[in-house]
């Protein structure tokens, strides 16, 4: 994917985002900048292409909000993914309990990809971007759609040599049983820096009709203290599994 690409989508989900947080205010550039990292005049530049095309709308004053080929990719997206559009509504309200990134993946092929994020607001988080795809070994996300796949899917992925991404990844093969097994019976999962160092992770399972995972919710974080982390770990997980009882089947 090439730079600028990239670049554009970062902005346009970073708009979205901000849009739904101001209850689809029109945000001014020097927000939008700030919140995707980057320089104005980069910000400015792209948006004019988005306008062009009708994805992004200018206001006076300089401020820009979502526009109406946007929205339709929204609803076309919806339409196809019933899961998605359940679990919107649902994560909005995760994140403002916990001020923390909260993400959805579904599973492809031995992959766990996220679909769907809404980023922490806090200068110091934890998010994956959008398509990106890890091992269904690695991370809680991971973890808890392979403990809940069927046994084919499981199988294939001991197939395969387990990639190592950090020193606290699982990668042997008996060890990584025993956890999925720990998993199943608990009905979450957690990680702390298998997959990005300094960082931690609580996903449970969204369940299809069969009784398999589709993909999985998960809260992301960096760590914020042993603490606080520990506490967490504690005292979400029971939360975010009650979270998502009504997506089961989506």
């Amino acid at each position: 994917m090439s730079r600028t690409l990239e670049q554009g989508l970062k902005l346009l989900k970073v708009l979205a985002d901000l849009c739904e947080r101001e209850d689809g205010a029109r945000v001014p550039l020097r927000q939008i900048a700030t919140a995707a990292d980057m320089n104005k005049s980069t910000v400015h530049r792209l948006l004019q292409s988005f306008t062009k095309y009708g994805f992004v709308e200018a206001h006076e004053g300089g401020a820009y909000g979502l526009g109406s080929a946007s929205l339709l990719l929204a609803r076309a997206a919806l339409g196809r993914n019933a899961m998605l559009a359940a679990a919107i509504p649902i994560m909005r309200d995760i994140a403002q309990q916990t001020n923390e990134t909260v993400s959805l993946s579904e599973r492809r092929d031995l992959f766990n990809v996220t679909i769907y994020e809404i980023e922490s607001t806090q200068p110091i988080r934890y998010a994956n971007k959008l398509g990106n795809a890890a091992p269904l070994h690695i991370s809680a996300g991971g973890r808890v759609v392979l403990a809940f796949s069927d046994p084919s899917v499981q199988a294939a992925v001991f197939d395969q040599k387990l990639e190592r991404i950090t020193a606290k990844s699982i990668v042997d093969p008996t060890k990584l049983r025993t956890k999925l097994a720990e998993v199943k019976k608990a009905g979450f999962a957690i990680s702390s820096g298998e997959r990005v160092v300094g960082t931690n992770s609580i996903s449970v399972p969204i369940l299809k009709s069969d009784g398999y995972a589709h993909g999985a919710m998960s809260i992301l974080w960096p760590s914020r203290g042993n603490g606080i982390d520990r506490e967490r770990i504690a005292t979400w997980p029971p939360m975010l599994v009650s979270a998502v009882q009504n997506l089961h089947g989506a």
